[in-house]
């Protein structure tokens, strides 16, 4: 028998969860408004101000995502839920945390070529040049993950389109 009550610990991970979703929007929503409107006020933009801005905007969807999906979930009855609505989320999330996994690379790796002070010759070519080569890289690696990711989106949105609502889905386990 299922009862309509909560257990305490249900509860707390609830609260504990909302609480750290709520910081992660309010920080990284913060982030990209106050560096959005520096952008928009000087009309130009330091590097490690645009990877900020697209790591904050990133984490930022892919936190809304979640979280929307999550309340979703547990607000509505499982017979009313449509598993093709629930991978939809998913891939909305799956793209958001390529990117922001991408942003947050090129971001460590522009303050660890910054912040070096040993002799290596990579890092001496590198260092003078970073502030120029930090938003091709990011540009670059957004395009080579979006192509990447077309494909699985394209067969799946082609499966989705013809309606076969009773098989499984493209590349899962149960062919």
């Amino acid at each position: 028998m299922i009862s309509n009550s909560a257990s305490p610990l249900n509860i707390l991970i609830w609260t504990i969860t909302g609480i750290v979703s709520m910081a992660s929007l309010l920080g990284n929503g913060f982030i990209t408004v106050v560096q959005g409107q520096q952008w928009l006020k000087n009309r130009k933009i330091l590097t490690c101000e645009l990877l900020l801005i697209s790591l904050s905007t990133t984490r930022f969807v892919m936190q809304l995502c979640t979280s929307v999906n999550a309340v979703v979930y547990h607000i509505t009855s499982e017979t009313s839920l449509d598993p093709y609505k629930e991978v939809d989320s998913y891939i909305i999330w799956l793209f958001f945390n390529m990117a922001s996994l991408w942003c947050g690379t090129w971001l460590s790796v522009f303050y660890c070529v910054k912040i070096t002070n040993f002799a290596n010759r990579v890092l001496l070519w590198l260092k003078p040049r970073i502030n120029m080569l930090a938003p091709r890289l990011l540009g670059m690696s957004l395009v080579i993950f979006s192509m990447s990711f077309l494909l699985p989106l394209v067969e799946y949105l082609g499966h989705k389109k013809w309606g076969n609502q009773t098989g499984t889905l493209p590349g899962s386990a149960n062919h």
